[in-house]
């Protein structure tokens, strides 16, 4: 199968949600996964530009739209953080005495 948007949506659409956790573990692992975050944080660039530029001051629309999506890419970058494995729980140290 060709591997194309449309066929890696009809995948997606497939995933059970046991599946999909499992993927997005091992995706957030991929030493590829930067290029991914480094393309969002551009397309959030430039939604700061257009909200921000001048010539679009009155255009309310505009900025409501890349203000917009820049929320979503936010909400979008901090939900991967959920499939990151979560840090080891530390314990307090004790100077030998039981004591902190």
């Amino acid at each position: 199968m060709e591997l194309t948007l449309e066929t890696l949506l009809l995948k997606a659409r497939a995933m059970t949600p046991a599946d999909r956790l499992a993927a997005m573990k091992s995706l957030m692992m991929d030493e590829r996964t930067p290029a991914l975050l480094a393309l969002l944080l551009s397309d959030r660039e430039d939604y700061i530009q257009a909200a921000s530029a001048q010539g679009n001051a009155t255009h309310h629309g505009v900025q409501a739209h890349a203000m917009g999506s820049i929320y979503a890419l936010d909400a979008f970058v901090s939900s991967l953080a959920a499939f990151l494995p979560k840090p080891a729980k530390r314990r307090p140290r004790t100077d030998g005495n039981g004591e902190s």
